[in-house]
């Protein structure tokens, strides 16, 4: 039987986002990007209202509480749907955490709509705006944050079908070798930009790039080989004291980095499963009667919650 180890495959589960109100660490936020993905669905089949109700019930999940983007989503959906006053809602909602994007807002269709209202001159005023605090704060940083979040898009490119195809069609197909390809190649070829930024810059504050440009630099070396992790962690645990990264980016990768030395990993972010991908288990874990402890402090949600998505159900040690 193949065993495979696994753990930060996909974006939305296990890396941060801007959120639009204050996060609470006890929701299952697993649940809420379920309901984006719903949204995201209807969408993408031009059921605009579907769309733009399934995104007020992921708000409502979290109290109002959104990650950046999916107000700006949601306003389209809403535009699309033929109620304005909804749509200037969500993206009024959206410009308040600092939309800086004028011409993707002035050019996207879906908002077309909205163009003659005064609402919408007025958030365009608002954008510029955000647009010269976000160029300023930038500086030297202006050309790397679009490449760094086109990076981001470019991870997760093939990851968002792995389990699915693994799942499907097992890991020794054709199916299978052909995505592990792929994404070892982009994985390859994103290293090269992120470890030349790294050895220039250092770990860049995700205060300064965003998050989602962050997200990259982090992902890019959860996904690298043995030895680029070992050689990064050290400048991660720094960034993260020195508050330019997250706590739980360093969780996962020093208990991947644990996991690979041969010893036991300390906040339980790292799983295997068979051939099959439908049967898993969490790996040996230290002190694991307070992993749910250590999880809080760094901003993970509960294990339980967490593997969930392995389809693993998990009881705590006494």
């Amino acid at each position: 039987m193949t065993l495979r180890s696994i753990s930060s495959l996909f974006l939305l589960l296990f890396s941060t986002f801007a959120f639009g109100q204050q996060e609470n660490k006890n929701v299952d936020w697993t649940e809420y990007f379920n309901k984006i993905e719903i949204a995201n669905s209807h969408y993408q089949n031009q059921e605009y209202l579907k769309s733009a109700n399934a995104y007020s019930e992921a708000f409502d999940f979290i109290n109002q509480g959104f990650s950046v983007g999916h107000r700006y989503q949601a306003a389209c959906a809403w535009a699309m749907a033929g109620q304005k006053d909804s749509a200037f809602s969500n993206l009024t909602r959206e410009v308040k955490t600092g939309l800086y994007e004028y011409k993707k807002m002035k050019d996207e269709k879906a908002l077309s709509s909205l163009h003659g209202e005064k609402q919408w001159r007025e958030l365009k005023k608002e954008v510029k705006k955000n647009q010269k605090v976000e160029n300023k704060k930038l500086g030297k940083y202006k050309n790397i944050k679009p490449h760094l979040e086109n990076i981001l898009v470019l991870d997760q490119l093939y990851r968002k079908d792995y389990m699915e195809i693994w799942k499907k069609y097992g890991d020794k197909s054709p199916e299978w070798q052909d995505l592990m390809r792929k994404m070892t190649n982009q994985d390859q070829s994103n290293l090269k930009y992120v470890s030349k930024i790294l050895e220039k810059y250092g770990w860049i504050s995700y205060d300064t790039i965003g998050y989602k440009a962050s997200q990259a630099l982090f992902l890019v070396i959860q996904h690298s080989d043995s030895s680029t992790q070992e050689k990064y962690l050290p400048l991660l645990k720094q960034a993260v004291k020195d508050n330019k990264a997250f706590g739980h980016e360093l969780a996962l990768l020093e208990d991947r980095v644990l996991i690979k030395r041969g010893k036991n990993q300390i906040y339980g972010s790292q799983v295997k499963c068979d051939s099959t991908g439908k049967n898993c288990w969490v790996l040996p874990i230290e002190d694991e009667i307070n992993v749910d402890r250590r999880r809080t402090e760094v901003g993970l949600q509960p294990l339980a919650v967490y593997l969930k998505f392995w389809n693993i159900v998990y009881i705590k040690p006494h």
